[in-house]
Formats: structure tokens, C-alpha cells, sequence
């Protein structure tokens, strides 16, 4: 079973049914196919197995105990998460301290591999609970650190909780900061040009800032070689719905920043220190998803298995959200260039 087998077979029934020989080549295909199958996993989606007796065929199976012998089989089918599990429980001894250590591991590399976050997170907790239960945990490790007890404990240099400014800024970010960097690029249209690779690989959380963000790159590539495009050009090129936006955004909307403030005497940024923060204002823009989802892939590692340096990679992480956030903010309070 390939990737593409499996994806045609999603496009017919979200729960196919792989019936594989009960022998060891048959099982080895078998888990083959569930591997493959975690990158492409979505909600509502995913497979079921079916194993036959050993030395047998769906053919010899009806012939030798009938249809009903083979829907019972059926009927009986294994869950992905199931055969994930029970493949990797059956990959090596589990009897020692650390062979349950390498039990873990393994678990944690097929959820690696699992795209979704949703669906890793619950196949995370699956096989949480089924590890509590079979090594007879009486209760399953905290997911809060700050609750953790056994040989170690946390750093207490730990980074402190984020402010409400932080946390402000961290909710509303992401919007925030394509307001502004959208607006000085409407402002100073020629910076286009010196950020087009990154803004071009950027995808706007609001559709709006999207359809917008597009449509002035595309008006800059219309005009290379040309006369330079001024924001009054630019303006002219966007349709009724984009001129609108892009007008609010000039007018007040993307101004939290430092960077697109205009001087008093004649209306114009400031350049120099502005373009410089319009640099870094870009960076953290590119940065930022990233480090989201490195720091949710730590979160998920932490609650699944709470150590010391699963604790110690999820606060790195989060000290460096927070040293972000405090960039971020410091753009937004920028308030020396008028």
C-alpha cells in the first residue's frame, strides 16, 4: 500500500478496510501501510485491519467456513491506533525500566509523523492510557510541572508567566503585525521589491490581508523595469474592495507601529529607523510560525511524557516565545520617530 492508494481510497470511504495475511510478511505489510497512513490522516478519516488466519486467503477462508466466518472477521476490525500500538508493544522486551523507555520513544516517532495536530494530540493520549494501563500506573504523570513528583524538579529559573501585555500581544499578534507591515509597504511601495521572496512564502491569517498582500505583489511585478510604483499608482491598481481596505489601513487601522507613523511637518515615514524596524517587523513575521508550532509540538511531547529535559525543551521554547512577544511589543511602543 502506497500514500496515494491510501489518499484514492479516502476519496470512496473515510474507513477503509485493509485485510492483510496473518502471516509475518503479511503483518509487516500490514504495519507498513498504517505508517504511511499517519501523514495523511484527517478528522473523520483513517483505517481499519483486518487479519486473516495465518495460511489463509479471503478465498480459502468463505470456502472453508463461509461468508459469514469472513464478516465476522470484518466485523471484528483493528483501529489504526490499535495496530500502531500493538506493533510497537511487540518491537522489543518491556520488562526493564528501559525498555519502556524505548517503548516511548518509538510511540513518540509515529506521532512525529502524524500531521494534524487535533488527531496527534488524541492518538498522544491514546497511547498514554494504554501504556498507564498495561505498566499498572496508578496515576498518569501530570501534564501541569508544577505538580510533577518524583526524583527532580523544575528549574526554578523557569521563565516567568507572560504579562497582560504579552498576552495581549500574543492573541492579537499575528493580525496586528500584517496590519502594519501591510501598511508601510502601501506607504513606501519600492520595499516591496526588497522583501518580495519572504512576503511572496507568506500566508496571512486574514483572507483579507491575504487577497490584499497578492494583489500588491502582483501590482510591483507588473511594474519591474518600470517607472518606481508610488502609493498613489498603487492605490489606482487595486480593485473597489482592496482600495477600501487598504484606505482604512492608511487612515488609522495598521498604525499601532512604530514603523508607520508619519511625521507631523510633512506626512512622510520616517526613514532610517523606520525601515529598520519594518525589517525586523518582517522577521518576526516569518519567525513566528515556527516557533508556534515547535513550542505546540513541545507542549504535546511534555504531556505525553513528562522528563526533565521534555520539561526543559517546552520552557526553552517558551522563554523564546516570550522574548518574541517583548520584540513585538517593543515595535508597537515605538514612539521616537515623529
Amino acid at each position: 500500500m502506497t500514500e496515494q492508494q491510501i489518499i484514492m481510497l479516502w476519496r470512496m470511504v473515510p474507513k477503509p478496510l485493509l485485510c492483510f495475511d496473518g502471516d509475518s510478511a503479511g503483518q509487516k505489510a500490514a504495519f507498513r501501510a498504517a505508517q504511511r497512513a499517519l501523514g495523511g490522516l484527517k478528522p473523520g478519516h483513517s483505517l481499519e485491519f483486518v487479519t486473516l488466519p495465518e495460511g489463509m486467503d479471503p478465498d480459502d477462508l468463505v470456502k472453508k467456513s463461509g461468508a459469514r466466518a469472513f464478516g465476522a472477521l470484518l466485523d471484528q476490525a483493528e483501529p489504526l491506533v490499535e495496530r500502531i500500538w500493538k506493533a510497537e508493544l511487540a518491537a522489543g522486551p518491556t520488562s526493564a525500566p528501559e525498555d519502556r523507555a524505548g517503548l516511548k520513544q518509538r510511540l513518540g516517532t509515529q506521532l512525529a509523523n502524524i500531521a494534524d495536530t487535533e488527531i496527534r494530540r488524541h492518538y498522544a493520549d491514546a497511547f498514554a492510557e494504554r501504556f498507564d494501563m498495561l505498566f499498572a500506573r496508578k496515576t498518569r504523570q501530570p501534564q501541569n510541572a508544577a505538580q510533577r513528583k518524583g526524583p527532580w524538579r523544575p528549574n526554578s529559573n523557569a521563565p516567568a508567566p507572560p504579562t497582560g501585555d504579552a498576552k495581549a500581544i500574543g492573541s492579537r499578534g499575528p493580525d496586528l503585525l500584517m496590519q502594519g507591515i501591510l501598511t508601510a509597504l502601501l506607504s513606501e511601495p519600492a520595499l516591496l521589491m526588497r522583501h518580495q521572496e519572504v512576503l511572496s512564502h507568506s500566508v496571512p491569517r486574514d483572507s483579507g490581508h491575504a487577497r490584499l498582500l497578492s494583489a500588491m505583489l502582483d501590482a510591483v511585478a507588473l511594474h519591474s523595469g518600470k517607472e518606481t510604483l508610488d502609493s498613489a499608482a498603487l492605490l489606482t491598481i487595486l480593485g473597489p474592495d482592496l482600495y477600501n481596505m487598504a484606505q482604512a489601513l492608511l487612515q488609522g487601522d495598521g498604525t499601532a507601529f512604530g514603523f508607520v507613523r508619519k511625521r507631523a511637518d510633512n506626512g512622510e515615514m520616517a526613514r532610517g529607523d523606520a525601515f529598520g524596524q519594518l525589517d525586523e517587523a518582517i522577521r518576526l513575521m516569518k519567525q513566528r510560525p515556527e516557533l508556534e508550532a515547535a513550542l505546540q509540538r513541545a507542549t504535546e511531547a511534555a504531556g505525553f511524557d513528562l522528563t526533565e529535559e521534555s520539561f526543559a525543551e517546552q520552557q526553552r521554547l517558551r522563554a523564546e516565545k516570550q522574548a518574541f512577544d517583548a520584540r513585538l511589543s517593543a515595535l508597537l511602543q515605538r514612539d521616537d520617530l515623529g
